[in-house]
């Protein structure tokens, strides 16, 4: 599968599963609850209609999110950056899988692998996840724009101090959207 058609793939298999998380969160709105129940105010809610485990839905909900946005950032841009990036959730995106899974497994809800745990390591791995993405392909993408002007040398080298504040600045601003837009999931 040649590049365009794997950004392709990424983007809408992204967006796909996030859009079936969010309908699989939401029972009661999209009509597919079958136990209705009330709170003492009023407020109906669904009860023990879950379709996929806890687990499952965040590993979908967290990882199309990411998805989405990482190749959001890198769809419209040269197939070198997004193939840099891809190669690195490739590897990344089992072991967030793997260690959701396990935790959730072991997770006995008191002791060292109590909810607190899980919930820490979770926030470690999905972080390193993203700021890496982010790092990664903002860098890839000055070395591609350095190599296009044919800079090199001495002159690559001032050019990367003097743009670390402006790769610094860069991967904070995309942290706090990507920060913003997680805390609506």
């Amino acid at each position: 599968m040649n590049t365009k058609n794997l950004k392709r793939v990424v983007l809408g298999g992204s967006l796909v599963v996030l859009a079936a998380v969010f309908i699989s969160e939401n029972p009661l709105t999209f009509g597919f609850c079958k136990n209705v129940a009330m709170w003492g105010n009023g407020v109906k809610y669904c009860v023990g209609n879950n379709i996929l485990p806890e687990y499952i839905r965040q590993i979908a909900g967290f990882l199309s999110l990411s998805f989405s946005f990482l190749s959001l950032l890198t769809y419209w841009a040269k197939d070198q950056l997004f193939t840099a990036w891809f190669k690195f959730a490739v590897w990344m995106v089992p072991v967030i899988v793997v260690a959701t899974i396990w935790l959730n497994q072991v997770d006995s809800g008191s002791g060292l692998f109590s909810g607190m745990f899980t919930i820490l390591v979770l926030s470690i791995l999905y972080s390193i996840f993203i700021i890496t993405s982010i790092v990664k392909i903002v860098k890839v993408h000055f070395a591609l724009k350095w190599a296009e002007q044919g800079i090199a040398g001495d002159k690559l080298a001032d050019l990367k101090k003097k743009n670390n504040k402006k790769i610094a600045w860069t991967i904070v601003i995309l942290l706090v959207i990507w920060f913003v837009v997680g805390s609506f999931m």
